[in-house]
């Protein structure tokens, strides 16, 4: 895909997702779900975002940071935080660093929860956060202190796609002596999203005089050129032309095939707006192996031939002596010479 075409294509997805590309490549940003508000209420979040270096090794703490914003023209008395997560093994740092004994109408200041998380959260694994302002000194049933929340959900770490998005089911229509045949194969997404742009590359194969199209390392469409949806798939193609001595001279080819793509994204029932750049997914590559060449049958020696033979036919070198033939005989028929 050419970078003008990524950049316009991405300038799309940002107006659609209100979203924004990071330094790290990943693509995400603010998102906003189930929340309710009325004209009473003043004490909202903006720019929410978050520090995980999805470029660098596997991280087990960032950190969260918003603005809370006070959209009303009066102050606020003691205006405060509550975060709330009920996923096993992630765990948040106090909201009390959050607290101030008071803030002007029409004003804001920025809020941060540290996030840290146990062996047994997975990397990869999408964690919600319901994030709630409060006020006026709420310790006991903070969510209502106001009607309104906001939900950020985000992976910790790198989604996975190597996971759930393969390339599979790999088929050729070769016949013995032919130098031209065509291999399909099938790009299978069961992530939690779409995967943008899927293509199939032919990694590599080990005979020479052997022409691919599209060739090694190039970028192979699926029939689904856009973007294939969880749990679906589409189907990619290769057209090969082999030398004609390959064809007379028995020979094994071996293919190796690999999946790739632009962006994931996540689904919107799990994640708003969350992207990631498959660049930063090492995929798995499968192999395809095949013989060509002419179709050689040996003998199994249960013809008419005569050299050599198991003695089940007609012919008569040798014999076992029970038929009627004379020489060499063992006896025990009618002949004579010897007995």
């Amino acid at each position: 895909m050419s970078p003008i075409f990524k950049s316009a294509f991405l300038t799309i997805i940002m107006l659609f997702s209100l979203t924004t590309i990071t330094s790290t490549t990943l693509l995400t940003d603010d998102h906003e779900s189930n929340n309710s508000s009325s004209s009473e209420e003043c004490l909202k979040f903006e720019y929410v975002t978050n520090d995980y270096n999805y470029s660098a090794a596997p991280q087990d703490s960032f950190n969260i940071t918003a603005d809370l914003v006070n959209y009303c023209e009066d102050g606020i008395m003691y205006p405060s935080t509550l975060m709330l997560n009920d996923t096993d093994g992630i765990h948040i740092s106090s909201d009390d660093v959050n607290w101030r004994y008071a803030m002007d109408g029409n004003s804001s200041y920025q809020v941060v929860w540290e996030v840290t998380r146990n062996s047994s959260v997975a990397e990869g694994s999408l964690v919600t956060f319901e994030m709630h302002p409060t006020r006026d000194n709420c310790y006991v049933n903070c969510t209502e202190s106001q009607n309104y929340s906001y939900n950020y959900t985000i992976p910790f770490g790198l989604v996975d796609l190597n996971a759930c998005y393969t390339i599979d089911n790999v088929t050729d229509d070769y016949n013995f002596g032919m130098d031209t045949f065509n291999v399909t194969a099938e790009l299978n997404n069961s992530c939690w999203g779409g995967i943008h742009y899927p293509v199939g590359i032919l990694v590599d194969y080990n005979l020479a005089g052997v022409n691919a199209s599209p060739d090694i390392g190039e970028e192979n469409y699926g029939a689904m050129a856009y973007m294939i949806f969880d749990n679906t798939s589409t189907t990619v193609h290769w057209s090969f032309a082999v030398d004609y001595a390959l064809t007379t001279n028995n020979a094994t080819l071996d293919l190796s095939f690999q999946p790739s793509c632009w962006v994931y994204t996540a689904s919107n029932l799990v994640a708003n707006a969350y992207m990631q750049d498959c660049e930063l997914t090492t995929f798995d590559s499968v192999n395809h192996s095949m013989q060509i060449g002419e179709l050689s049958i040996p003998d199994n020696v249960t013809d008419n031939n005569t050299i050599p033979d198991n003695g089940t036919d007609n012919n008569t070198i040798p014999d076992n002596g029970t038929d009627n033939n004379t020489i060499p005989d063992n006896g025990t028929d009618n002949n004579t010479i010897p007995d």
